[in-house]
């Protein structure tokens, strides 16, 4: 006998509005819907747009639902089911752990792919992908000191590389950490350290809910601060060496002379 089918589905960028029409197709067809918020932020709107749209009610997954994986397990074993992630879902390795224990349990999982802030955050700044280094995660620095962060920063500019700085998101608490708020804790940690590089003036964007209506993107310099907070989720690019065709879109499109 066959085991029921896994669907891990990519909300992509946007909440349910960037829910894949092959996703869409699998959620109306299986028997529970679960929707990851840990990796993630998914609003409360998200969850109902998505039940309406699959007549299906939707379950919220935990961080411990999706890190030791039975509350999937058991709905697994009833029937079909399709597991809802913001995002691409495999970029997180939580669900790259989920994947294999499912497999291992016999079960055939389908993966559909959603646009990540990763690919989305890059393409749009107009830099090269093929020039980015090492990105890293920028947290509290309570919950993890952001020298490392800093150090990764410094070894990419000094490689003519470019940074993208994801930023930290605590689904327990609800907390998102703003743009604004990043800056100032690597400019801080920065003067902690007397770190030279990053060197003041050098290109960076503050890109904020990319796939929203409400998108933000702020350009500025190395040391300088946007003028009031950018709501999170966001994620900032600091720029390496730059080739004139980079050069011309952060003049054109963000306004940066480079």
């Amino acid at each position: 006998m066959m085991m029921p089918r896994v669907y891990i589905i990519g909300l992509g960028l946007g909440g349910w509005r960037g829910l894949p029409l092959e996703g869409l197709e699998a959620i109306r067809r299986v028997s529970r819907v679960l929707v990851d918020t840990y990796t993630n932020p998914i609003s409360d709107e998200d969850l109902r747009e998505i039940s309406r749209l699959s007549g299906k009610n939707v379950s919220k997954l935990r961080r411990g639902d999706v890190e030791e994986g039975d509350a999937v397990f058991r709905a697994a074993e009833e029937g079909d089911i399709a597991i809802l992630c913001g995002g691409d879902p495999l970029i997180a390795t939580t669900h790259q752990q989920l994947v294999r224990e499912l497999r291992r349990r016999g079960h055939e999982v389908r993966v559909i792919h959603g646009a990540s802030v990763v690919t989305a955050a890059i393409g749009r700044s107009g830099l090269h992908v093929y020039k980015f280094g090492p990105p890293r995660t920028l947290m509290r620095p309570d919950v993890a000191p952001p020298g490392e962060v800093l150090r990764v920063l410094a070894e990419n500019i000094s490689r003519g590389l470019h940074t993208l700085v994801l930023l930290e998101y605590d689904a327990a608490s609800g907390y998102v950490m703003g743009g604004r708020e990043a800056l100032e804790i690597l400019y801080d940690s920065q003067r902690r350290m007397g770190a030279r590089l990053p060197e003041r003036g050098r290109p960076t964007l503050v890109m904020a809910r990319l796939g929203y209506p409400d998108e933000e993107v702020v350009a500025l310099r190395w040391g300088e601060l946007p003028r009031g907070e950018v709501p999170g989720p966001a994620v900032i690019i600091v720029a390496g060496s730059l080739h004139f065709t980079e050069r011309e879109y952060l003049r054109d499109i963000f306004g940066l002379d480079v």
